[in-house]
């Protein structure tokens, strides 16, 4: 029988202290060739050999009141998707229960609003986990009996289907450029 191959461990972020050698050293000490220690800016990157070795250093940080805080891993971040095309009077709520009729599996819907009056736009970001009911997302037309436009946040890349690097990263430019500057209107 083959075995998964265990998830890669996000690093454990610590703000070090003015005694950084000792801080070095208390660590490495208490658990040895369990762990990688790298420095980034006015943190240290902790790698831990496992996830037992993972757990046991972030409840020993818990302990020791240390400064500290867990990457999430990609794999484990929540999805987003903007959603265009529904009245400015729809509530979160309204679009969050229209979303769920279609079988969708939505955790949070926020109404974005102008930069500058503060005032409401019809634009709604909704962030969802990776879940099978959710595959489909994107195949959606209607909420609320109304058209909707799903479009990609600002930020998120787009994988296409094709295996041309190029073309790939070419698109992903000119889709977050068009997403820049309709974000300045």
């Amino acid at each position: 029988m083959i075995e998964a191959p265990e998830p890669k461990l996000p690093p454990i972020m610590v703000r070090y202290t003015d005694n950084l050698k000792d801080q070095i050293a208390e660590i490495s000490n208490q658990f040895e060739d369990d762990v990688r220690i790298m420095l980034t800016g006015e943190q240290m990157k902790i790698f831990p050999a496992n996830s037992d070795i993972h757990r046991d250093i972030t409840k020993y940080l818990t302990d020791g009141e240390n400064e500290f805080y867990v990457i999430t891993p990609k794999n484990q971040r929540p999805l987003k998707a903007v959603l265009k095309g529904l009245p400015v009077s729809y509530s979160a709520d309204e679009i969050a229960t229209g979303l769920a009729e279609l079988g969708l599996k939505i955790d949070q819907v926020r109404q974005l609003t102008n930069l500058k009056t503060k005032a409401p736009v019809p634009v709604w970001q909704i962030v969802y986990r990776k879940a099978p009911e959710n595959s489909k997302i994107f195949e959606k037309q209607t909420c609320q009996r109304l058209q909707i436009i799903y479009d990609i946040p600002l930020g998120e890349k787009i994988v296409t289907p094709r295996d041309n690097q190029n073309y790939a990263k070419s698109e992903t430019q000119v889709v977050s450029s068009y997403f820049k500057s309709k974000s300045k209107i």
